[in-house]
C-alpha cells in the first residue's frame, strides 16, 4: 500500500519542493510518517438515520410512560337546557385532566365540568372514582376536581421561561372517550407559537384566551382539560381548543399556558378561593355557539359524539 501511494504523492509534490529537500532519502521520513498515521485512523461511521429516529422514538415512549400516572380521563353527564332541548336532554361528556396534587387534586378545563353530574375520574390503571368540583374559574377556564385517593403521582410544572416555539410537545388524554379503560392516547407535535389570541371564542363566553399555546400535536374531542407536556415530562399547558371547520383535528390546537399568571390562578383554586379576586364567577353559556368561530373547544364536539 505504501509503495503504491508514495510515487503518486511524490509526483504531485515534486514541482513545489526545493532541490535540497529532495536530495536525500531521510527527507522522506516525515511525509511517510504522516501518511501512515492518516491511514491508521479509522473513518468515523456516518450517523444512520434509522438509529437517530429510534432514539427519538425511545424518547417519546419514555415520556409517555413517565407521565401516564399523572393523566386521567373524565366522564360526566350534562343536562342540556334551552331551545330545542325540551325538558333537558342528558349527554355524556368526555374530557381529560392532570393530577397536580398527590392528595387527589386534578386540574381540568372549567368548560369540561360545568353543569355536570355523576362525574367519574378514570386513572391510568383502569380504576374509577367519583369526582367533585371543588373550585372553578370561568374566566381562566380552569377547574379543580377532587377524588378520595391519596398517594397519586403529580405532574411537574414547567419552567415557563424555557418554553419556546419549535420545541416538542406531547398530548396525553381521552379523545372520543377511548380512554375509558385508563389506557389514554398519546399524540406528538411541536409548539407552533406562543401568545396566540382566540378573540371570537373568548368573547363569546367572557374567557381569557389571549395568551394560548398553539401546537401541532393532534387534539380531538375528549382531550379538553388534559395536559400538554414537554419532552422532559413537564406540564406546559392545559389542552383547551382546536381550530376546525369539520369538528376534527386540523393541525392547530390550543392550550392554556402554565405561565406565572395561570399558575397563581391554579394555586388559588387549590385553596377553593376565586382565582381572580373580586371577579364574579359565572357559568359559561356554552361554547362556540356562533358557527363563524372556527376555533372550537373540544368539548363542543364531545357531546355530539355521544348523542
Amino acid at each position: 500500500m505504501f509503495r503504491l501511494g508514495w510515487p503518486a504523492l511524490e509526483s504531485v509534490r515534486r514541482p513545489y519542493r526545493p532541490r535540497h529537500l529532495r536530495a536525500g532519502a531521510d527527507n522522506r521520513i516525515l511525509p511517510i510518517a504522516i501518511l501512515l498515521t492518516l491511514c491508521a485512523i479509522p473513518a468515523a461511521p456516518a450517523e444512520e438515520p434509522l438509529a437517530e429516529l429510534q432514539r427519538l422514538q425511545t424518547a417519546f415512549q419514555e415520556v409517555a410512560d413517565r407521565v401516564a400516572p399523572t393523566v386521567v380521563g373524565i366522564r360526566a353527564h350534562r343536562r342540556l337546557t334551552g331551545e330545542g332541548f325540551g325538558t333537558g336532554q342528558v349527554v355524556l361528556v368526555n374530557g381529560s385532566g392532570t393530577v397536580i396534587d398527590a392528595d387527589g387534586l386534578i386540574l381540568t378545563n372549567e368548560h369540561v365540568v360545568q353543569r355536570t353530574h355523576d362525574l367519574q375520574v378514570v386513572f391510568h390503571d383502569g380504576s374509577q372514582l367519583p369526582g367533585t368540583v371543588v373550585a372553578a374559574d370561568t374566566r381562566n377556564d380552569l377547574a379543580i376536581v377532587r377524588v378520595n385517593r391519596t398517594g397519586l403521582t403529580a405532574a411537574r410544572f414547567c419552567s415557563w421561561p424555557d418554553v419556546a416555539r419549535g420545541q416538542w410537545a406531547v398530548v396525553v388524554g381521552n379523545p372520543f372517550g377511548l380512554g375509558s379503560d385508563g389506557n389514554l392516547s398519546v399524540s406528538v407535535g411541536v409548539i407552533s407559537n406562543l401568545g396566540r389570541s382566540l378573540p371570537g371564542l373568548g368573547e363569546s363566553d367572557n374567557r381569557l384566551y389571549n395568551d394560548m399555546i398553539q401546537t401541532t400535536a393532534e387534539i380531538n374531542p375528549g382531550n379538553s382539560g388534559g395536559p400538554l407536556f414537554s419532552l422532559e415530562g413537564e406540564l406546559l399547558g392545559v389542552v383547551t381548543a382546536m381550530h376546525t371547520r369539520s369538528g376534527g383535528d386540523a393541525g392547530a390546537g390550543f392550550a392554556i399556558p402554565m405561565n406565572p399568571t395561570r399558575v397563581r390562578a391554579i394555586a388559588r383554586l387549590k385553596t377553593s378561593r376565586p382565582a381572580l379576586a373580586g371577579q364574579r364567577q359565572t357559568t359559561g353559556r356554552g361554547f362556540a355557539r356562533d358557527p363563524r368561530n372556527m376555533a372550537r373547544p373540544t368539548q363542543q364536539v364531545d357531546k355530539l359524539v355521544d348523542e
